[in-house]
């Protein structure tokens, strides 16, 4: 092939290749379980538990959820229920698959940025098509295999990100395809693909705002040499698209934009100007990690000290002053290393949205998905640039992604397991209670009370009021049989947050072990006056009644708690109790068939048939 490739053999052999290296540096994350954000967003989420894939399951999925801007991702997990229900492998095997997508798609913008920039250099080499392609392929690999990656990939709900992430490249890559084109049907096809791809990367996660913008800059940097003259002719446009990305914002938050973003810090413990203020330092953080992404300093959950003012820390204002000068060498360089400069612009365009104003939290490493694509291009654009003979940077480049795919599979091995996980956590943000108090809730769940009960004292050496803490410290003290000392954490829980209903509800479970039924019976009408849905204080108050004989009223509550939770199997078993004493053998086997649907191996449900059965011959 001399001096240049075939393109369809390098496009075919580049994704071949790059599927191989994808599952195989995230082959061990299949089995990782659900974490964190996962549970609210996935696993208790009732929406997304739909039967049927019709129109009326497809809304069901998106309304009511706690992100209602993101339709198209919760979608993908509706339709993951559908086929696998909350089988996780699966789930990771879509995340997988994205990843995968979204590395080709950039491949390929890269190679058009690549060769559109030779153009622009006036590069006359006849190597310049191969050049493009090994260029854009090692690019694309080191992105795709990069550690700091693995939160977008292996954190399942995630895939918001990713998703998003997916379709802007995609968009991208149809509006610069459209723009090297001919023939009228093939270009609105593809501007129309372009459009759709859009408006799906804006429904999975608000961070593709930008993307009209980074479409303008790319026309004007790659297809427009920089030409200050087509700028002044475009105002307009450049107005239509600050007013679309203006509307889209107040679509995201409402009429009143500044309402909507102070409402965003009732819940946090910083102000708007300490974020951005930090947020200078966070954006130098990232920017180390993209250089550096060992696996002991990757972190799901940073301790990120807030700034007060510029000079508290001191290194907030050395990395404003670096990021100033990041964007002064882009503006500079912009003719001469229009790679380099578009990559800057990229990065820092793109974290706009969550490095900026609007009150999330500090740090997250999944926010530099998206804007780390072009700075990969970068760092391989100068390699190739700066080393000869092109054996050398070639050898550099896979040398270094055969390092951060030897990374990325460690630092996967985090995620593994939930306690793992927040174990990492917790060493390397010590003095955070929320890694040691969810390291002590995923060990509770595990059954480890005695090392949960730790774990849960080490939070409250941080935060002694967090009334959650105490709640689930009380309910490892209870597992361990120290009711007394699980009362006292239950109080002190309460005292902190009397509308906690889940103090109340596990403080009366204690309670009626020690036989203190009348307190006991106030706590669980007060953890059910609070969350009337609440099918175990509905239960737990059923039991304190049968053991009182009050069983008309513990019947109605075990009712309750089955329309609240219709797989309560032990407010079933009970209802079916009450009702054979009763001499309602009928309605009583019914309930036992009831609980065999829902776990057909329980002994307890087939011995009560059976004795019911013997009972009627």
């Amino acid at each position: 092939m001399n001096h240049t490739l075939r393109p369809r053999i390098f496009n075919i052999a580049f994704a071949i290749l790059a599927c191989i290296l994808v599952c195989f540096i995230y082959s061990n994350i299949l089995d990782a379980p659900f974490v964190f954000d996962d549970i609210k967003n996935i696993r208790e989420n009732k929406n997304i538990r739909i039967e049927t894939l019709t129109p009326a399951g497809l809304i069901k999925a998106v309304s009511g959820n706690r992100c209602q801007n993101r339709p198209a991702a919760y979608i993908s997990f509706a339709i993951n229920y559908y086929i696998h229900g909350y089988d996780t492998k699966v789930y990771h095997m879509v995340n997988i698959l994205i990843h995968l997508i979204t590395g080709i798609l950039i491949f390929f913008l890269f190679k058009s940025t690549i060769l559109l920039s030779s153009n622009i250099d006036n590069d006359s080499s006849g190597r310049k098509d191969t050049d493009a392609y090994i260029i854009a392929g090692l690019a694309a690999t080191l992105w795709m295999v990069h550690p700091l990656s693995t939160q977008s990939v292996t954190y399942i709900v995630q895939r918001m990100n990713a998703m998003a992430a997916m379709f802007y490249v995609g968009s991208m890559l149809a509006y610069v395809q459209a723009r090297a084109s001919h023939g009228k049907l093939k270009v609105y096809g593809l501007y129309l693909l372009c459009g759709l791809s859009g408006l799906l990367a804006i429904t999975s996660k608000e961070i593709a705002i930008t993307l009209p913008i980074f479409i303008f800059l790319y026309e004007w940097y790659f297809l427009q040499d920089l030409d200050m003259v087509w700028i002044k002719r475009r105002v307009p446009y450049i107005a239509a698209i600050i007013t679309i990305c203006l509307a889209t914002a107040i679509m995201f938050l409402g009429i009143n934009p500044i309402e909507g973003i102070l409402d965003g810090y009732t819940t946090r413990q910083f102000t708007p100007l300490q974020r951005v203020l930090t947020e200078f330092r966070v954006v130098i953080l990232y920017i180390g990690l993209m250089a550096l992404p060992l696996p002991s300093r990757l972190n799901l959950d940073y301790d990120m000290a807030v700034s007060t003012s510029l000079i508290d820390p001191v290194t907030t204002l050395l990395s404003l002053m670096i990021l100033i000068a990041l964007t002064v060498f882009a503006v500079v360089t912009a003719k001469k290393q229009r790679i380099i400069s578009f990559a800057i612009c990229w990065f820092m365009g793109n974290l706009v949205i969550e490095s900026s104003i609007i009150g999330l939290e500090l740090v997250y490493e999944h926010r530099t998905y998206l804007p780390s694509m072009f700075v990969s291009l970068m760092a391989i654009y100068l390699l190739w640039k700066a080393l000869r003979p092109k054996i050398i940077p070639i050898c550099a480049a896979c040398l270094l992604i055969a390092l951060f795919s030897v990374w990325t599979y460690q630092r996967n091995d985090t995620w593994t397991s939930d306690i793992s996980l927040w174990r990492d956590c917790a060493m390397k943000s010590p003095g955070k209670l929320r890694p040691w108090y969810n390291l002590g809730l995923v060990l509770a769940q595990d059954r480890r009370h005695d090392e949960a009960a730790v774990y849960f004292i080490k939070a409250l050496a941080i935060d002694n009021k967090n009334a959650d803490a105490h709640n689930n410290l009380g309910a490892s003290l209870t597992a361990l049989g120290r009711l007394d000392d699980a009362i006292g954490h239950y109080i002190q829980a309460l005292e902190i947050e009397p509308s906690n209903a889940n103090a109340h509800n596990n403080l009366g479970t204690v309670l009626t072990r020690k036989a203190r039924y009348k307190k006991a019976e106030f706590h669980f009408k007060e953890a059910v006056r609070i969350r009337p849905s609440y099918a175990d204080a509905c239960f737990n108050l059923g039991v304190l009644y049968q053991i009182q004989g009050r069983t008309d009223e513990a019947l109605v509550l075990f009712e309750k708690a089955i329309q609240y939770r219709p797989d309560h199997i032990n407010a079933r078993m009970n209802k079916g109790i009450i009702l054979y004493g009763k001499g309602a053998y009928d309605k009583a086997e019914k309930s036992f068939r009831a609980v065999l649907r829902i776990d057909p191996d329980n002994r307890d449900a087939i011995k009560n048939i059976r004795v019911i059965q013997n009972n009627n011959k």
